[in-house]
C-alpha cells in the first residue's frame, strides 16, 4: 500500500523535474484513476504449473523485445 503511493509520488516528482517528460505525469493519474490498492488473490497458496510458467516467460520475452526507452519522443527532421 505504501509502495504504491510512494511510486505515484516518485512519478510526479520525476515528471516535474525532467523537462518535456509528461509521460511520468500521466502514469500517476492513471494509477490514481484505477486505484493503487487491489483485493488480495483468491488462492496464493497453490503452485504454478509448467504451462503458466512458460506463458509468463513468453510474456517477459515479448515485453523485453517491445521495450522502447523513449516511447513518446518527438523526432526533429
Amino acid at each position: 500500500d505504501y509502495l504504491a503511493y510512494a511510486t505515484i509520488a516518485l512519478c510526479v516528482a520525476l515528471g516535474l523535474l525532467i523537462p518535456q517528460n509528461y509521460t511520468l505525469l500521466f502514469l500517476p493519474l492513471m494509477a490514481l484513476l484505477f486505484g493503487p490498492r487491489h483485493p488480495p488473490p483468491l488462492n496464493d497458496i497453490s503452485r504454478l504449473d509448467g504451462r503458466h510458467i512458460a506463458l509468463a516467460v513468453l510474456g517477459l520475452c515479448v515485453f523485453a523485445l517491445l521495450f522502447m526507452p523513449a516511447p513518446l519522443m518527438v523526432v526533429q527532421p
